[in-house]
């Protein structure tokens, strides 16, 4: 099958499929590539996002049905999302051709975990993503922060597709000064895509980038190795040249 590419959402071109022996359609039992992992709030049940073919639908020879199944490989689990209805399911069996349009859906299953999750890592079983976890002094912290000042608040950083964390540093009895620290544990964080501007600049010695919101926030992101990070706050509150300043306290984790 050629490879079809996203446009808006949605996958559109041509499939011509040749239903034969195979009753349960084309492509059963073949491993999807898994774009996103999703925890709930308790960690007990995590939704998987891909794209596959239209919704299951037996009358509908042309929808597609997945199962998901985990199993965890030391402190890993391994997710794979597998096709067990393909198109052309429920046709017959003989030399009868269907035709069906390729649309390709965002769709989601759903594993209900024995436990919460503690592991270190969530990895697709075909190879292509995975999602990082890291707890108490695995995370990056900021060392230069004015007297006072501490995390305020601190959670996951869904936003970050490899796996991140996010944490708020201010005084507590002024919520305008504060800082927001994004730490992405395999890759750029990509929090920064929903800004202003990209201007590149050095950080910490390494590339990096300038950006701004809407409300008056500038930051800054960068990658000094496998990890990276981002800075933004208030521009009355932090200058440029304050989060450049902050960007090379940022101890990493260990």
């Amino acid at each position: 099958m050629r490879r079809v590419s996203f446009a808006g959402g949605l996958v559109i071109a041509l499939l011509l499929s040749a239903c034969g022996a195979l009753n349960d359609g084309a492509g059963v039992g073949e491993l999807q590539s898994i774009d996103r992992f999703s925890l709930s709030a308790d960690r007990t049940t995590l939704e998987v996002g891909f794209v596959g073919g239209a919704p299951y639908d037996p009358d509908n020879p042309c929808s597609t049905n997945y199962e998901a199944t985990s199993e965890w490989l030391g402190d890993v689990l391994e997710v794979g999302v597998v096709k067990t209805k393909g198109m052309g399911h429920g046709v017959g069996f003989g030399n009868q051709s269907l035709a069906c349009p390729a649309m390709g859906y965002f769709r989601t299953e759903t594993i209900d975990l024995d436990e919460p999750f503690d592991g270190s890592e969530i990895r697709d079983a075909n190879g292509e993503h995975r999602r990082l976890f890291r707890t108490g002094n695995e995370l990056a912290t900021l060392t230069g922060l004015p007297s006072g000042w501490e995390v305020q608040v601190q959670s996951e950083s869904p936003e970050t597709r490899g796996g991140g964390w996010i944490k708020v540093y201010g005084p507590y009895d002024d919520p305008s000064q504060q800082v927001v620290f994004v730490q992405a544990f395999d890759g750029y964080p990509h929090i920064w895509r929903a800004f202003t501007g990209d201007e590149r600049i050095t950080v910490d010695g390494v590339d990096g980038r300038l950006f701004h919101t809407p409300n008056g926030h500038q930051g800054i992101w960068w990658k000094p190795g496998t990890e990276g990070y981002a800075l933004y706050a208030f521009e009355d509150v932090f200058t440029l040249e304050d989060l450049l300043a902050l960007a090379e306290t940022v101890q990493p984790g260990g």
